[in-house]
């Protein structure tokens, strides 16, 4: 018996993942190559599906158009050929999109360098934009490398900060009226250095943006927001003290304390940093685990919860012809990181930039684009769904600014049979010229019900629900409610009531299981079982079958002890679940 305990352990501690991504080969959005540098997703025309901006140029110093792909609900883009927002060739590092006049469509920033003016499209109806030619906003030209929109005085409306890869930063205050003041005070625009990007994160919970610099060989920088318009610089935190070769930041609640902790992607071959909150205003560097030893080609680094298991995983882009990583969650007691070696995910070879999440088909997980430069095509990853459970918000502010910038999220549910609250906070950057979509979006696991949903405004309000039913889309109004998103468009892949493949009981077992599943319309049905490296051990049901419930016996026989992954497949439907073998 010892002994078959201590195979499971081993066998737990193997990357034992199944492929969780199906890459997408068809499309413009792969197919057009570029000197691809930034990515951005966002729902441009509000019809409740994330379209995607991909900037080119960059620091290769290329003049090019921008792509711009609009989402048409049935996986498939169409490319955007006209109009003010993709005419200007630029060397465009990156897009920041946020809804500056609150007018209820989201804008476009895009950061050049080059001494190039930046560009601001003001989004006049979802299809057609207006580029702003007045003001300092859009009139200085520098070797701007990021920048962020964030509501920095929380008075409603988003500013833009930028940093530039040469050169003094930029900070631009929201007036309210549609124009912007240049702020030439303090330490977060008049320091000149070499910074290549910024993003903006609340770590000590007291409902004001903090600000992360990313600068190579020069030490990082983090900036306290006191409040009043005023950042106090740190200067002595692990945070600050350690040099690396860093291209970007990434704020994300990885060990579900309600803070939110910080990873660092550096590159030339260096090791990538990872901090965790200690919840006093400090950090503590992590040292061990392949995330923070893996030598790195880091250039940007993304928290997602790609399997809704009700933790946040990682991807980290990769330049130089180097290999992506993908770190896998691994949860209580000691969130410790997997490194995922199989799947295209983490064996396409190209020159990695930026990486930002987004949901684009609506079935609940979300998906991966990844930009590359040298004229090397993009790659877009779609997530398979593992089963798990979910909820996804659209919140829009009222005091507040409109696209809901700096506000936190929290949900409460039960993981693993624990009450556990997640955090998600709404912000406009993530890592290297990376934007999600700003949708928020949670795993949470086989739970039933969401206890508790909080949303802290950064007006200040804060609004609470109870007994949130998971699997859908919601939109939260700030001080007028929550309600279900009915008119949102799905992918047909989409989970329907009544799909489910329950999990295995006895599990583990020897020799035989019995596996429960229900399909809610009649079609052909299959069901699989592979091994950790993909192949197919077995074909227990391949027949017709009428709406219901239904039950089949997996008797493993002569297959070894080890872990197993078994898939109900009905039609465009697919869940999977896994099972241990102990003999």
């Amino acid at each position: 018996m010892v002994a078959k305990i201590t195979l499971v352990l081993i066998l737990f501690v193997l990357n034992t993942y199944p492929q969780q991504f199906t890459k997408i080969l068809t499309g413009a959005p792969v197919n057009d190559a570029g000197e691809s540098f930034g990515v951005a997703w966002v729902d441009l025309n509000n019809d409740g599906l994330p379209d995607l901006i991909v900037s080119n140029g960059g620091a290769a110093g290329v003049k090019q158009r921008n792509f711009v792909y609009m989402n048409n609900g049935n996986g498939t883009f169409t490319k955007v050929t006209s109009g003010d927002i993709i005419q200007d060739s630029s060397i465009s590092n990156g897009a920041t999109i946020a809804d500056y006049d609150n007018d209820g469509f989201p804008d476009v920033f895009i950061a050049n360098r080059n001494l190039e003016n930046n560009f601001l499209f003001k989004n006049i109806n979802g299809t057609s934009f207006q580029k702003i030619t007045t003001g300092s906003i859009a009139n200085d030209g520098g070797e701007t490398n990021d920048a962020c929109w964030v509501d920095y005085n929380n008075d409603g409306f988003v500013d833009l900060y930028a940093v530039n890869f040469m050169g003094k930063r930029f900070l631009y205050k929201n007036n309210g009226n549609g124009t912007f003041t240049k702020i030439d005070t303090g330490l977060v625009v008049t320091e000149s250095t070499t910074s290549i990007t910024c993003s903006f994160g609340d770590y000590d919970n007291d409902n004001l943006p903090d600000l992360f610099i990313a600068n190579p060989n020069l030490g990082n920088e983090l900036f306290h927001n006191e409040g009043n318009g005023y950042f106090r610089k740190i200067t002595s935190d692990p945070v600050v003290d350690n040099i690396g070769v860093s291209m970007s930041g990434t704020w994300g609640d990885y060990d579900n304390d309600g803070y939110l902790d910080l990873f660092v992607a550096n590159q030339q071959g260096t090791k990538n940093f990872l901090y965790h909150n200690e919840r006093n205003g400090t950090f503590r560097k992590i040292t061990t685990g392949d995330i923070v030893n893996d030598i790195s080609w880091g250039i940007s680094g993304s928290w997602v919860d790609y399997d809704n298991d009700g933790y946040l995983d990682l991807f980290v882009a990769n330049f130089n012809g180097n290999k992506n990583f993908l770190y896998h969650n691994d949860g209580p007691p000691n969130y410790t990181f997997t490194k995922i070696t199989t799947g295209d995910i983490v064996n396409d070879v190209g020159n990695s930039m930026a990486a930002a999440w987004a949901d684009f088909d609506n079935d609940g997980y979300p998906d991966l684009f990844v930009a590359n430069r040298g004229n090397l095509n993009n790659f877009l990853y779609k997530n398979n769904n593992s089963g798990n459970n979910w909820v996804n918000f659209t919140c829009i502010g009222t005091t507040s600014n409109k696209s809901a910038i700096g506000t936190k999220v929290r949900i409460k549910a039960k993981l693993n049979g624990l009450d556990t609250w997640q955090l998600r906070e709404i912000n406009s950057q993530h890592g290297y010229n990376s934007e999600n979509d700003l949708r928020v979006s949670f795993g949470i696991a086989n739970a039933a019900v969401i206890d508790s949903v909080l949303v802290q405004w950064p007006s200040g309000k804060v609004d609470v629900f109870t007994n949130i039913i998971p699997n859908k889309f919601y939109k939260i109004i700030e001080g007028s409610g929550i309600q279900i998103i009915t008119g949102i468009k799905n992918n047909p892949g989409i989970k329907p009531l009544g799909f489910n493949i329950q999990q295995n009981y006895p599990n583990p077992f020897n020799p035989s299981t019995t596996i429960k599943y229900s399909i809610p319309s009649g079609n052909n049905v299959r069901i699989i079982v592979n091994d950790i490296m993909g192949r197919q051990i077995s074909l227990l049901v391949n027949e017709f079958k009428s709406p219901g419930e239904y039950s089949v016996v997996f008797n493993s026989g002569s297959i070894p002890s080890g872990i197993y992954f078994y898939s109900l497949i009905s039609g465009s439907m697919r869940m999977t679940k896994k099972m241990i073998i102990i003999k």
